[in-house]
């Protein structure tokens, strides 16, 4: 578990506050005497954790579960919520997890008419992130392995690094695995190499004798012990990352299963009941302060970094595909004067706009049912 492992809980129970706010440990020996702790509370207890987050969200999971409803649970994001919470309480000498608890509990006793309980996840969605947050930490480890790989191949033998597009392939791997030493690989030429890339189904477009010119090019010579010492290493490592990258191919498996049984499954959620809050929860909507005659747009922060990342992804490969989303995005640079970044965001958010009303209403999308797309073409 990463970060912080004691976490304040900030327990409203009824109208007025109940006491200070316990602190636990985020282990679990005391994972148990929590949730029995919070479901003796009673009902209408809004568990919040703040401040620190493990990354895998079992202390949040846990909290949320043993609660009726929920309430975000970071203090980064109280301002989304509720406006008065910062003002109200920017006197305060210091900041800790017992002030963020506070904090947190009293803005929802006053503001609790404003607010929209968090609904919980479903299993399959909570399954859906877990392997997300696995295949996250998998990939640094891949990563990592792979830059090790490389720092070895080009102390003594860069030719497989020459060879192909990247380490982490299958093709460099083989390479490795079966001609370690530059005095092995010395005898690759034209011929032999032809017969790797057919046996290990080499997808390139780069023919067989290019490859054995690029490999001539970079062979080096060193003492046979350095050699010797470092193919043990590099085959070592070669293994692993071979390894590594065929579980994360089960990890896509697994995830792209979950997703087709949870699109199957899914109805109607409480978690998004308009598209402006998926927006919001997006990073597409844009952040208004106004106070009397004053008002300012800005960019929103407290958002889900990793569902704008994919919708920002989305924009952008659409505009290669449709030609609405291109004729939309070069209306906004052109017409409107937008930057690059705010330009896609606008994009984004239509495309997630038209998400939210297929989600909804369970059709598949349909371009001709948009008669402004197609007036925006004509217009373009």
């Amino acid at each position: 578990m990463a970060g912080f492992r004691r976490h304040r809980l900030g327990r409203l129970a009824s109208p007025v506050m109940c006491g200070r706010p316990p602190r636990w440990t985020a282990d679990r020996a005391t994972r148990h005497s929590r949730r029995r702790g919070l479901v003796r509370a009673g009902k209408g207890v809004a568990a919040v954790r703040c401040q620190h987050a493990d990354r895998g969200g079992t202390f949040r999971r846990a909290t949320c579960g043993a609660a009726t409803d929920g309430w975000p649970h970071r203090i980064r994001g109280l301002a989304a919520y509720c406006r008065p919470s910062p003002e109200r309480y920017k006197v305060a000498a210091v900041k800790g997890d017992r002030f963020a608890a506070f904090v947190l509990a009293d803005s929802l006793r006053h503001e609790h008419d404003h607010w929209r309980p968090l609904a919980l996840a479903s299993p399959l969605l909570a399954e859906i992130r877990a392997l997300m947050h696995d295949r996250d930490r998998l990939l640094e480890t891949q990563q990592a392995v792979e830059h090790q790989l490389r720092m070895i191949l080009e102390a003594y033998h860069p030719a497989p690094v020459r060879l192909f597009s990247s380490v982490d392939r299958q093709i460099t791997l083989s390479f490795v695995l079966d001609y370690p030493t530059p005095a092995v690989a010395s005898r690759v030429k034209t011929t032999r190499m032809q017969g790797f890339l057919t046996r290990h189904h080499y997808t390139g477009r780069v023919p067989a004798q290019v490859l054995a010119q690029r490999m001539r090019a970079n062979l080096l010579t060193a003492s046979a012990g350095t050699v010797a010492g470092k193919s043990f290493w590099a085959q070592s490592y070669a293994r692993l990352l071979q390894l590594l990258n065929t579980h994360l191919g089960e990890y896509d498996d697994a995830i792209a299963s979950a997703v087709t049984a949870c699109s199957a499954r899914s109805a109607r959620t409480r978690r998004f009941p308009c598209a402006q809050v998926l927006l919001a929860e997006a990073g597409l909507a844009p952040v208004t302060r106004a106070s009397g005659r004053s008002s300012s747009v800005r960019f929103r922060y407290a958002a889900n970094t990793r569902l704008r990342e994919s919708a920002m992804w989305w924009a952008y490969n659409s505009m290669k595909e449709s030609p609405r989303a291109a004729a939309a995005f070069r209306q906004a640079r052109d017409q409107r004067g937008q930057r690059y970044h705010r330009a896609l965001r606008g994009i984004s958010a239509r495309w997630m706009r038209i998400l939210w009303r297929c989600w909804t209403d369970r059709v598949p999308y349909d371009p001709a049912k948009h008669t402004s797309a197609t007036d925006l073409i004509a217009t373009a």
